[in-house]
């Protein structure tokens, strides 16, 4: 697309009948130009009338390149846990935590310890379904592993999804969690969705 209408984050040629729906997004077949390696969002309008952001993933985002593939036990454990998320399931991704442990989403309040990881992951799931982690890139060192990725998230009170580039960063010790960071913009998130997760 070369017209500018991309640049600008105003995509209206779904308007026009060119669109695609890839995982349950709707994408426009026009932002495909592979010249444009950077994320750009797009306001895209669904038949239904529920409006969908969608990012354009550059040509290094590849979840099957080498970076994306794990190295180690460590990166091993990280990215099976970053698959284990589209379970929403806070009983199950429990397990993959130690008993003395952290989880911090950055622009929220941190929860420290196991039970209250937990209790933070069932009201997380109770407003909003993780549909799918993209994972591009992965490294790790002295048992912290970093990953950048891609998460579809859904509001379940909007039924809104959003394409949320995330960084995160994970301490692992014995083969469990003990820390884990994810940083992102949480008003894109929010304006795209119509819901606020920070109250």
């Amino acid at each position: 697309m070369k017209d500018g209408r991309q640049k600008e984050g105003k995509c209206v040629a779904i308007r026009d009948g060119h669109s695609d729906k890839r995982d349950g997004v709707v994408i426009c077949d026009m932002c495909s130009d592979r010249d444009y390696i950077r994320f750009v969002t797009s306001m895209h309008t669904t038949s239904g009338g529920l409006v969908t952001q969608s990012i354009q993933r550059p040509e290094w985002a590849d979840p099957k390149s080498p970076a994306a593939q794990a190295e180690g036990s460590d990166e091993e454990l990280v990215l099976e846990f970053m698959q284990a998320l589209t379970s929403n399931d806070a009983d199950r991704l429990i397990s993959y935590f130690a008993d003395e442990t952290m989880y911090h989403n950055m622009p929220l309040p941190p929860a420290h310890g196991r039970d209250e990881v937990h209790a933070t992951l069932t009201g997380l799931f109770q407003v909003m379904s993780i549909d799918r982690v993209d994972t591009f890139h992965i490294a790790s060192r002295a048992g912290v592993v970093f990953t950048e990725r891609i998460d579809l998230l859904t509001a379940l009170p909007t039924g809104k999804s959003f394409e949320l580039p995330v960084l995160g960063v994970v301490h692992v010790d014995g083969g469990k969690i003990t820390g884990w960071r994810d940083y992102f913009d949480l008003r894109s998130f929010e304006d795209a969705v119509d819901f606020r997760l920070g109250g």
